[in-house]
């Protein structure tokens, strides 16, 4: 299986990002994550999920990066919130933490 927890170790966002991805973890529920994201695949597996979640966050960070006007940060936090919790899943449950930038 790939590191993800590595890669998540590695990803370097804004520490307010981060801290409400953190913050969203308490509330996460996948069936909400696909009604809120529709073209995620909902029949998938766990592993095949946090890639297509690493997929959309890159491409929202390199929005955010660039000042894109269509850049939305409340899809970031809830794909990062995602990330976090899948991942977290396929560690054993194991609690994740992203390196906030300074």
């Amino acid at each position: 299986m790939k590191s993800y927890r590595d890669t998540l170790k590695m990803l370097n966002r804004p520490k307010i990002l981060v801290r409400a991805a953190q913050s969203g973890m308490a509330f996460y529920r996948r069936d909400i994550l696909f009604q809120q994201i529709p073209s995620l695949a909902a029949r998938t597996t766990t592993e095949n999920l946090v890639e297509q979640l690493f997929a959309r966050e890159d491409t929202l960070n390199r929005q955010r990066v660039d000042n894109d006007i269509d850049y939305d940060v409340r899809k970031h936090i809830l794909i990062l919130t995602a990330l976090l919790m899948e991942t977290s899943h396929l560690a054993n449950h194991q609690v994740i933490e992203v390196k906030a930038a300074a």
